[in-house]
């Protein structure tokens, strides 16, 4: 009688002990301290610790946590000490509640930053009075190495391919910032830009050029590759053969107007593939330089006005530092 007394005793402290935990932020990295309903936690996803970044290149940041209503990203020098907040934007919640799990992006450009050693450090904010959970990651920033040079890997030259079918594109540069793809058809003179992907804190650059349509003839795939002024520093093509293509487009055809997207805001890769999608052409991109970080890498100009129908040519003027 007196132990099943004794445990009722206790089992209805240890539901007070509970209760108590539930209401109050812990400060470890996810281990079971709750704010709410939410657990507190604080991943950074990308970069990578220890991860290397060519100078010039755009540092993507991806943040998850779970607990907080916002992070705080501080990028710091480790040579200098000296630090600059990045700006973190709420691409998803992953509920209702202000403390509910969310994913975080930010963006940190390169340019003008010395090779060396770099920090990041994420900070949640507004989930409890409790000391907030950072996390802290450490990369390099390295010089592109040697002269600028462009090689392809695939396609090789002289390629034959039917009308139709989907050409991988894959080179590898070094000394060079970025690498831009044309597809110029030799029967009419006419060059297309193709977006370009790139694995960051590699050599590596890809596109891929979708022959559907194609007049039967020979073309040629171009990457050229630039600096971080913008100058062109290097280029190479290949030279390729669509069998059995589409007859030639009439005038009346090739003047078609499409509609101009808004591509301003976008990114200068974002920006090439939405207008790749509308079916417009498109000349290569401007640079201008401007102080305002947040413009860096990102389309301030178009060259024809959203809504505007149009067969003409469209050029995007690129912010840089």
């Amino acid at each position: 009688m007196t132990s099943t007394r004794l445990l009722g005793k206790y089992a209805i402290v240890f539901g007070v002990v509970m209760l108590t935990v539930a209401g109050f932020a812990g400060v470890s990295h996810g281990t079971g301290f709750i704010v709410g309903q939410y657990p507190i936690a604080l991943d950074v996803v990308t970069p990578k610790d220890k991860s290397a970044f060519k100078a010039g290149e755009s540092v993507p940041v991806m943040i998850k946590s779970s607990g907080f209503t916002d992070v705080k990203i501080v990028a710091k020098d480790t040579a200098t000490g000296r630090e600059e907040e990045l700006k973190a934007t709420l691409v998803k919640s992953e509920g209702s509640g202000d403390l509910a799990p969310k994913k975080w992006n930010a963006s940190w450009p390169t340019a003008g930053k010395k090779p060396g050693s770099y920090a990041f450090t994420v900070t949640g904010l507004g989930g409890s009075k409790a000391t907030p959970v950072a996390k802290s990651v450490t990369f390099s920033v390295v010089q592109p190495s040697g002269p600028a040079k462009i090689s392809f890997k695939e396609p090789t030259t002289g390629r034959q391919v039917k009308a139709g079918e989907d050409v991988y594109v894959s080179v590898k540069a070094s000394g060079v910032d970025k690498v831009e793809f044309a597809v110029r058809n030799l029967q009419t003179g006419v060059e297309k830009i193709r977006p370009s992907a790139h694995l960051i804190g590699s050599d590596d650059y890809t596109t891929s050029w979708s022959t559907e349509g194609q007049q039967k003839g020979s073309y040629q795939i171009i990457a050229r590759g630039f600096g971080q002024d913008g100058k062109k520093l290097a280029e190479e093509s290949v030279t390729m053969t669509v069998t059995g293509g589409a007859p030639p487009l009439t005038s009346q055809a090739a003047a078609k107007p499409v509609v101009v997207p808004n591509v301003v805001g976008m990114s200068e890769y974002q920006a090439v593939v939405s207008l790749d999608k509308a079916g417009l052409k498109i000349n290569p991109a401007k640079y201008v330089s401007t102080s305002k970080q947040a413009y860096w890498g990102k389309v301030v100009e178009q060259s024809i006005k959203a809504g505007t129908q149009t067969a003409d040519p469209v050029t995007i003027t690129v912010g840089k530092k």
